[in-house]
């Protein structure tokens, strides 16, 4: 899953916006299957990642906020550490817009 991520990640989401609806949904499904086991792998993988302007982090939040209620604490974290690092200029401040493919609604 992680490898899947690294390549939205470099080709800047390309190849994802190619995808059929149904085939982004299934995806999405299967990272939130995949990170209910894989947590640690997950926080590494977000830890080392800045937003940009089409970042995998927008499939991360989207997937495990909509498949998967378990992942309401990790996801306020995340909130917290893209916001932090636009007040500590490290990202541009529009870059938190990817903070919106969070569903707010358990959090």
């Amino acid at each position: 899953m992680i490898t899947l991520l690294q390549h939205h990640e470099q080709d800047q989401l390309e190849h994802w916006y190619d995808l059929e609806e149904k085939d982004q949904t299934a995806f999405l499904r299967a990272l939130a299957k995949y990170f209910e086991s894989h947590r640690d792998e997950l926080k590494d993988y977000c830890s080392d990642l800045k937003p940009t302007e089409f970042s995998s982090l927008s499939l991360i939040y989207e997937g495990l906020s909509t498949y998967s209620f378990q992942f309401t604490e990790f996801l306020f974290s995340e909130i917290k550490r893209v916001v932090q690092l636009a007040l500590d200029h490290e990202i541009d401040p529009d870059l938190t817009e990817v903070l919106t493919d969070i569903e707010m609604g358990d959090i």
